[in-house]
């Protein structure tokens, strides 16, 4: 399976180590707790990006980067029937989901987990633990300039 990450040019060297979800924290984890954000196709991906930045000050300089996670790795998916009501709501009930995520992580049983995407929840996110033992079977590609369409500012 195929995942797809977009990060500035800078932030490169940490974007498969959870280090800007450990210090921000994010929908799925608590500030603290390292997980790494990726997206089922680029076109997610980008959206993903977008919704956390401003659009007058999009970096000029994204990269993507994909990485090939072997379909053997240990993973969970969660439902949509199982998350609380407005989870994908801008202002989400976040308290709950980074307990999930933070409870994921601390079980470490499984090194992925399938989420519903907020911006298109029939499309999945792939939260990936870099502390699991698996996570170094993960091959990561070269990162890639992308260009974004300027209607979208």
């Amino acid at each position: 399976m195929r995942v797809w990450r977009l990060v500035r040019r800078r932030r490169l060297p940490d974007a498969f180590t959870g280090e800007g979800a450990r210090l921000a924290g994010g929908r799925w984890n608590s500030s603290g707790v390292r997980v790494v954000y990726t997206s089922d196709t680029l076109a997610l991906a980008t959206l993903e990006y977008l919704v956390h930045t401003s659009l007058l000050h999009a970096p000029r300089e994204i990269m993507s980067i994909w990485a090939d996670v072997p379909d053997d790795l240990p993973s969970e998916t969660v439902a949509l029937t199982r998350l609380p009501k407005h989870w994908q709501r801008y202002d989400p009930p976040v308290e709950v989901l980074r307990e999930f995520g933070d409870d994921w992580i601390k079980r470490g049983k499984t090194a992925v987990l399938k989420v519903p995407a907020a911006i298109v929840p029939l499309e999945l996110n792939y939260l990936l633990n870099p502390e699991h033992a698996a996570f170094r079977r993960i091959r990561v590609g070269r990162p890639q300039p992308v260009t974004i369409d300027q209607r979208l500012f």
